[in-house]
Protein backbone atom coordinates (compact mmCIF):
# COMPACT_ATOMS: atom_id res chain seq x y z
CA UNK A 1 0.00 0.00 0.00
CA UNK A 2 1.26 3.49 -0.92
CA UNK A 3 1.66 5.70 2.11
CA UNK A 4 -0.20 8.98 1.51
CA UNK A 5 1.29 12.33 2.40
CA UNK A 6 -0.70 14.16 5.02
CA UNK A 7 -1.92 17.58 3.76
CA UNK A 8 -0.71 20.63 5.69
CA UNK A 9 -3.03 22.08 8.29
CA UNK A 10 -4.85 25.34 7.53
CA UNK A 11 -3.68 28.23 9.71
CA UNK A 12 -6.59 30.30 10.88
CA UNK A 13 -6.25 34.07 10.73
CA UNK A 14 -4.42 35.51 13.72
CA UNK A 15 -6.66 38.57 13.69
CA UNK A 16 -10.22 38.06 14.96
CA UNK A 17 -12.97 40.66 14.47
CA UNK A 18 -13.28 42.99 17.38
CA UNK A 19 -16.51 44.89 18.08
CA UNK A 20 -16.05 48.46 17.12
CA UNK A 21 -13.14 47.69 14.83
CA UNK A 22 -12.98 49.94 11.81
CA UNK A 23 -12.20 46.83 9.70
CA UNK A 24 -14.79 44.60 11.40
CA UNK A 25 -16.55 43.44 8.23
CA UNK A 26 -13.38 42.30 6.48
CA UNK A 27 -11.99 40.60 9.59
CA UNK A 28 -15.29 38.80 10.22
CA UNK A 29 -15.42 37.67 6.60
CA UNK A 30 -11.84 36.34 6.67
CA UNK A 31 -12.42 34.42 9.91
CA UNK A 32 -15.76 32.96 8.82
CA UNK A 33 -14.58 31.80 5.40
CA UNK A 34 -11.44 30.13 6.79
CA UNK A 35 -13.34 27.86 9.23
CA UNK A 36 -14.92 25.45 6.66
CA UNK A 37 -11.56 25.06 4.91
CA UNK A 38 -9.84 24.31 8.22
CA UNK A 39 -12.51 21.79 9.23
CA UNK A 40 -12.30 20.02 5.85
CA UNK A 41 -8.52 19.91 6.05
CA UNK A 42 -8.70 18.32 9.51
CA UNK A 43 -10.83 15.58 7.99
CA UNK A 44 -8.26 15.03 5.22
CA UNK A 45 -5.50 14.85 7.80
CA UNK A 46 -7.46 12.31 9.86
CA UNK A 47 -8.08 10.16 6.76
CA UNK A 48 -4.41 10.24 5.82
CA UNK A 49 -3.40 9.33 9.38
CA UNK A 50 -5.77 6.35 9.36
CA UNK A 51 -4.50 5.17 5.97
CA UNK A 52 -0.91 5.46 7.17
CA UNK A 53 -1.76 3.39 10.26
CA UNK A 54 -3.30 0.67 8.08
CA UNK A 55 -0.20 0.69 5.86
CA UNK A 56 2.03 0.37 8.93
CA UNK A 57 0.07 -2.66 10.13
CA UNK A 58 0.34 -4.29 6.69
CA UNK A 59 4.09 -3.62 6.61
CA UNK A 60 4.46 -5.18 10.04
CA UNK A 61 2.53 -8.28 8.88
CA UNK A 62 4.72 -8.56 5.79
CA UNK A 63 7.86 -8.22 7.88
CA UNK A 64 6.65 -10.94 10.22
CA UNK A 65 5.89 -13.24 7.28
CA UNK A 66 9.32 -12.56 5.80
CA UNK A 67 10.92 -13.40 9.14
CA UNK A 68 9.06 -16.72 9.25
CA UNK A 69 10.16 -17.56 5.70
CA UNK A 70 13.76 -16.65 6.53
CA UNK A 71 13.61 -18.89 9.59
CA UNK A 72 12.25 -21.78 7.52
CA UNK A 73 15.00 -21.35 4.92
CA UNK A 74 17.61 -21.25 7.68
CA UNK A 75 16.28 -24.53 9.07
CA UNK A 76 16.46 -26.18 5.65
CA UNK A 77 20.02 -24.96 5.02
CA UNK A 78 21.14 -26.05 8.49
CA UNK A 79 19.64 -29.50 8.03
CA UNK A 80 21.14 -29.86 4.55
CA UNK A 81 24.55 -29.02 5.99
CA UNK A 82 24.15 -31.99 8.37
CA UNK A 83 23.89 -34.79 5.82
CA UNK A 84 24.13 -38.15 7.58
CA UNK A 85 24.24 -40.46 4.58
CA UNK A 86 21.86 -43.16 3.39
CA UNK A 87 19.00 -43.76 5.80
CA UNK A 88 19.38 -47.51 5.37
CA UNK A 89 22.93 -47.33 6.76
CA UNK A 90 21.98 -45.54 10.00
CA UNK A 91 21.25 -47.06 13.39
CA UNK A 92 20.57 -45.74 16.88
CA UNK A 93 19.54 -42.26 17.93
CA UNK A 94 19.45 -39.31 15.51
CA UNK A 95 18.90 -35.69 16.51
CA UNK A 96 17.95 -32.58 14.54
CA UNK A 97 19.23 -30.99 12.41
CA UNK A 98 19.81 -33.90 10.05
CA UNK A 99 19.35 -34.86 6.42
CA UNK A 100 19.40 -38.34 4.86
CA UNK A 101 18.90 -39.87 1.44
CA UNK A 102 16.30 -42.58 0.91
CA UNK A 103 14.33 -43.76 -2.09
CA UNK A 104 16.24 -41.42 -4.39
CA UNK A 105 15.25 -38.31 -2.41
CA UNK A 106 16.68 -36.23 0.41
CA UNK A 107 14.74 -35.93 3.66
CA UNK A 108 14.83 -33.46 6.55
CA UNK A 109 14.40 -34.71 10.09
CA UNK A 110 11.58 -32.97 11.97
CA UNK A 111 11.76 -34.81 15.31
CA UNK A 112 14.59 -36.24 17.39
CA UNK A 113 14.64 -40.02 17.06
CA UNK A 114 15.56 -42.67 19.61
CA UNK A 115 15.92 -45.25 16.82
CA UNK A 116 16.34 -43.90 13.30
CA UNK A 117 15.87 -47.38 11.78
CA UNK A 118 12.30 -47.43 13.11
CA UNK A 119 11.34 -44.23 11.31
CA UNK A 120 11.42 -44.57 7.52
CA UNK A 121 11.41 -41.38 5.41
CA UNK A 122 8.38 -41.19 3.17
CA UNK A 123 6.33 -43.26 5.60
CA UNK A 124 6.94 -41.68 8.99
CA UNK A 125 5.81 -38.14 9.78
CA UNK A 126 9.21 -37.59 11.40
CA UNK A 127 10.56 -36.64 7.97
CA UNK A 128 9.76 -34.14 5.23
CA UNK A 129 11.10 -34.15 1.70
CA UNK A 130 13.91 -31.70 1.01
CA UNK A 131 12.62 -29.91 -2.08
CA UNK A 132 13.90 -26.37 -1.54
CA UNK A 133 16.79 -26.70 -4.00
CA UNK A 134 19.43 -26.77 -1.26
CA UNK A 135 22.32 -29.15 -1.99
CA UNK A 136 23.11 -31.28 1.09
CA UNK A 137 26.75 -31.15 2.10
CA UNK A 138 28.86 -33.43 4.26
CA UNK A 139 32.23 -32.76 5.88
CA UNK A 140 34.31 -35.92 5.59
CA UNK A 141 37.52 -36.75 7.46
CA UNK A 142 37.88 -40.41 6.47
CA UNK A 143 37.34 -42.75 3.53
CA UNK A 144 33.84 -42.26 2.16
CA UNK A 145 31.66 -43.82 -0.54
CA UNK A 146 29.94 -41.25 -2.73
CA UNK A 147 26.19 -40.73 -2.42
CA UNK A 148 24.83 -39.05 -5.58
CA UNK A 149 23.42 -35.59 -4.89
CA UNK A 150 25.86 -34.57 -2.14
CA UNK A 151 28.57 -31.91 -2.04
CA UNK A 152 31.54 -33.30 -0.08
CA UNK A 153 33.76 -31.03 1.98
CA UNK A 154 37.24 -32.54 2.26
CA UNK A 155 38.07 -32.06 5.93
CA UNK A 156 41.26 -34.11 6.24
CA UNK A 157 44.23 -35.07 4.09
CA UNK A 158 44.82 -38.66 3.01
CA UNK A 159 41.22 -39.76 2.63
CA UNK A 160 39.67 -41.55 -0.34
CA UNK A 161 36.33 -40.48 -1.80
CA UNK A 162 35.19 -43.54 -3.73
CA UNK A 163 32.59 -44.16 -6.45
CA UNK A 164 33.03 -47.95 -6.34
CA UNK A 165 29.58 -49.53 -6.66
CA UNK A 166 27.78 -46.19 -7.11
CA UNK A 167 24.75 -46.32 -9.41
CA UNK A 168 24.12 -43.01 -11.16
CA UNK A 169 20.97 -41.65 -12.75
CA UNK A 170 20.81 -38.88 -15.35
CA UNK A 171 21.04 -35.50 -13.66
CA UNK A 172 22.59 -36.79 -10.41
CA UNK A 173 24.92 -34.22 -8.84
CA UNK A 174 28.41 -34.74 -7.41
CA UNK A 175 30.45 -31.98 -5.82
CA UNK A 176 33.68 -31.45 -3.89
CA UNK A 177 34.96 -28.52 -1.84
CA UNK A 178 38.29 -28.40 -0.01
CA UNK A 179 38.38 -27.17 3.58
CA UNK A 180 42.02 -28.12 4.10
CA UNK A 181 44.92 -25.86 3.21
CA UNK A 182 47.54 -28.54 2.53
CA UNK A 183 48.01 -32.24 1.90
CA UNK A 184 46.32 -34.42 -0.69
CA UNK A 185 43.33 -36.73 -1.06
CA UNK A 186 42.07 -39.22 -3.62
CA UNK A 187 38.91 -39.38 -5.71
CA UNK A 188 38.40 -42.91 -7.00
CA UNK A 189 36.10 -42.56 -10.00
CA UNK A 190 36.18 -46.34 -10.44
CA UNK A 191 34.21 -47.16 -13.62
CA UNK A 192 32.41 -43.80 -13.63
CA UNK A 193 33.68 -41.66 -16.46
CA UNK A 194 34.49 -37.99 -15.94
CA UNK A 195 33.78 -36.01 -19.10
CA UNK A 196 34.06 -39.20 -21.19
CA UNK A 197 37.45 -40.10 -19.63
CA UNK A 198 38.00 -43.17 -17.44
CA UNK A 199 40.17 -41.59 -14.77
CA UNK A 200 40.26 -44.30 -12.12
CA UNK A 201 41.92 -43.07 -8.91
CA UNK A 202 43.07 -39.46 -9.01
CA UNK A 203 45.31 -38.01 -6.29
CA UNK A 204 44.58 -34.31 -5.78
CA UNK A 205 46.85 -31.86 -4.01
CA UNK A 206 44.83 -29.45 -1.91
CA UNK A 207 44.64 -25.95 -3.30
CA UNK A 208 41.17 -24.73 -2.37
CA UNK A 209 39.78 -26.39 -5.48
CA UNK A 210 36.17 -27.17 -6.15
CA UNK A 211 34.38 -29.61 -8.43
CA UNK A 212 30.78 -29.70 -9.63
CA UNK A 213 29.53 -32.42 -11.96
CA UNK A 214 26.21 -33.80 -13.19
CA UNK A 215 25.84 -37.33 -14.50
CA UNK A 216 24.78 -37.52 -18.14
CA UNK A 217 25.07 -41.16 -19.22
CA UNK A 218 27.44 -44.14 -19.18
CA UNK A 219 29.35 -42.82 -22.21
CA UNK A 220 29.86 -39.23 -21.07
CA UNK A 221 29.74 -39.91 -17.36
CA UNK A 222 30.03 -36.89 -15.07
CA UNK A 223 30.07 -33.68 -17.09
Amino acid sequence: MTTPVSPPAVILPSVYPQLGSTNFNQEAYDAATSLPVAFNRQGEIATATYTNAVAAVESADQAQSAAVVASDVQDVVLAAANFKGLWSSLTGALAKPACVKHGGRFWLLLNNLADVAASEPGISADWTSLDAGVTPSAVITGNTTVVPGVRYLIGAAGLILSMVGVIWAKGDYFGVREVIASGSYTINFSTTKDRTVTRGSVVIKAGFRQLDRYFEDATRGLT
